[in-house]
């Protein structure tokens, strides 16, 4: 009976660690964005860059490296090395 007894805490201990792993990679797979073509990637990049750029500069994940349909790429890659090349505008001065 004691061996049963530790299998069942075995198995119920194993489904347990399953089952937690794969909430795990739930969350993480949201936030991990996916592009399958270079035109969402710019846009995406494009976007976020906007919005940070009105405060002087680009998103800290900048040159972070990203697969986009199968190549490695980065936001400045695709949408400009500075604030001026995505908005146009020369960037805000710290004054």
């Amino acid at each position: 009976m004691k061996g049963l007894t530790e299998t069942l805490w075995i198995v119920v201990a194993s489904l347990v660690i399953v089952v937690v792993a794969l909430i795990i990679l739930t969350i993480f797979a949201k936030v991990i964005p996916l592009f399958s073509s270079l035109t969402e990637f710019n846009n995406y990049c494009t976007l976020k860059a906007k919005a940070t750029c009105t405060m002087g500069s680009l998103p800290p994940d900048w040159e972070s490296q990203v697969n986009v349909g199968g190549q490695i790429k980065t936001c400045k890659d695709v949408a400009g090395a500075t604030c001026a090349d995505i908005t146009g505008q020369s960037p805000v001065s710290g004054g």
